[in-house]
């Protein structure tokens, strides 16, 4: 495969995970891969910890960061930077240019803080372009789509009891995001669902780890993504993979590119729903739970033959097999 190359992540923050699971993913299939984070989550987030097993976590503005960069980019055929470099850390690493560097986007130009590319400032000569195989892509025409990978295996039971048990767990509200799950209609609603129907709304008292949340969901019927402005997220793809009805309101563009980057004969079985029509997605769900598990069926069918992430990680390996 490509067990002579050896291939670096550097990432400014954690990114919910996401290029430390595709180094777990590639080292799973033989390739030699680090991961590097600039920083993590501040504390005051509840997030900070969660999300840094399996990376380096270092300080480049420091003389034993930089030490470590450095250490770092010596041992590095490909240099895969996510998002965003802080300007000492691209000082740094475009003394490297004999290295080969990919460039890949985790975010749309209106995430908030209003996220504004700034790859061309690095100056860095980049062989690659890469972008998340969500709603991303038609900000980045050009890149190449990857996938986001789910690393848990996929709980494909059916689940028992005659109440629906819905995980819903908001973004906290920021001034320029653009994707937010939450709105303040939504409280009132699901209050109303909870005594209308047989649902029990399942939430979280704070912050917990991926494991503990994935758990969770693993005990839900239904999982609710992003049903506000038309996207899906990482919460889709990890309730796809614990078995759940995905509540979301994903367009047709978001759905293609999911379809595309796992090779998908079919749409993702995504239960279409906004904020005007949740109520009845989810009444209906309740009242009906033969049609709940059909769902249920349908989802882990999908996950099975299409989103393995053992699959979906040699996207990656593709990538760096053309460099």
């Amino acid at each position: 495969m490509l067990n002579d190359m050896n291939i670096l992540h550097i990432a400014p923050t954690p990114l919910v995970g996401a290029p430390v699971k595709v180094v777990k993913a590639l080292a799973a299939v033989g390739v030699n891969a680090r991961c590097l984070l600039l920083s993590d989550y501040p504390k005051q987030s509840g997030l900070q910890g969660f999300f840094t097993d399996g990376a380096e976590l270092i300080n480049s503005a420091t003389a034993e960061g930089e030490m470590l960069l450095r250490d770092a980019l010596e041992w590095a055929d490909v240099v895969h930077v996510h998002n965003f470099l802080s300007e000492q850390a691209a000082l740094i690493i475009k003394e490297y240019s004999s290295k080969i560097f990919v460039y890949q986007v985790h975010s749309p130009q209106r995430e908030g803080p209003v996220f504004t590319p700034r790859v061309n400032e690095f100056g860095i000569g980049f062989s690659k372009y890469l972008v998340l195989a969500q709603y991303h892509p038609r900000h980045y025409p050009g890149y190449e789509i990857v996938p986001n990978l789910v690393l848990f295996d996929p709980v494909c039971e059916e689940r028992q009891g005659d109440v629906l048990k819905v995980l819903f767990t908001p973004t906290h509200a920021r001034g320029g995001r653009w994707n937010s799950k939450g709105d303040p209609r939504l409280p009132g609603i699901f209050e109303q669902l909870v005594r209308d129907c047989p649902v029990e709304m399942v939430s979280l008292k704070g912050p917990v780890t991926p494991g503990k949340l994935f758990e969770i969901r693993t005990q839900c019927h239904v999982s609710i993504d992003e049903i506000v402005t038309g996207a899906y997220h990482q919460v889709s793809l990890e309730g796809m993979a614990a078995g759940n009805v995905v509540v979301n309101a994903a367009d047709y563009f978001s759905c293609r590119m999911l379809q595309r980057i796992s090779g998908a004969d079919r749409r993702p079985p995504f239960l279409n729903a906004n904020v005007d029509t949740v109520y009845d997605v989810l009444s209906n769900l309740a009242n009906n739970m033969d049609l709940t598990m059909g769902y249920i069926r349908e989802t882990a069918s999908y996950y099975r033959d299409f989103m393995d992430w053992r699959k979906l990680v040699l996207r990656y390996v593709d990538v760096y097999k053309a460099l």
